[in-house]
């Protein structure tokens, strides 16, 4: 009677526990978002930095950046790298744009994702942050069936009933 019992109680655990994990956010169109607008900002008048950026400045950005991650998607993600950074000031005005792409990883679906944010900073502030889902542009296509009467199937090549001769 024990047994029974304890098979329906893991039963009910197993059962509410993966409902709950299927209804959590699995669709990679919840990661994709835009915020902000950066056509009011030119680059005339800035000139590559000779500066550089220290690591303080570079962590300032990426917690800029996931903040609006988190109000944009409501989602945590934590950054894995930096993969690429264009410093550029403005002496005239003592200005410091920063354009630069971050990849994230969060853990709040389904299975770890991974996705790059391209940001717009301004003295420190996040003028505009995007990601964006990549076309597929890639001259390789699946195998649909149209394609491929020009090669030898694999019964000819090597065929099943093969009488060995003793």
């Amino acid at each position: 009677m024990n047994k029974v019992l304890l098979f329906i109680l893991v039963c009910a655990i197993l059962y509410y526990g993966l409902k709950e994990f299927m209804i959590m956010k699995s669709n990679k169109s919840d990661i994709d978002f835009t915020y902000g607008d950066d056509s009011m900002i030119s680059e005339s008048g800035f000139t590559d930095s000779q500066i550089g950026v220290t690591p303080d400045e570079v962590a300032g950005y990426v917690k800029g950046v996931a903040n609006i991650i988190k109000t944009q998607t409501g989602i945590c993600a934590d950054v894995t790298q930096t993969t690429s950074m264009k410093v550029l000031d403005n002496k005239a005005e003592k200005k410091r744009l920063v354009k630069c792409q971050f990849m994230f990883v969060t853990t709040q679906t389904n299975f770890p994702v991974g996705f790059a944010v391209q940001a717009v900073i301004l003295d420190g502030n996040v003028i505009k942050a995007t990601t964006q889902t990549l076309e597929d542009t890639s001259p390789i296509k699946p195998y649909t069936g149209q394609y491929g009467s020009e090669f030898v199937t694999y019964d000819e090549i090597f065929p099943k009933n093969i009488q060995l001769a003793l």
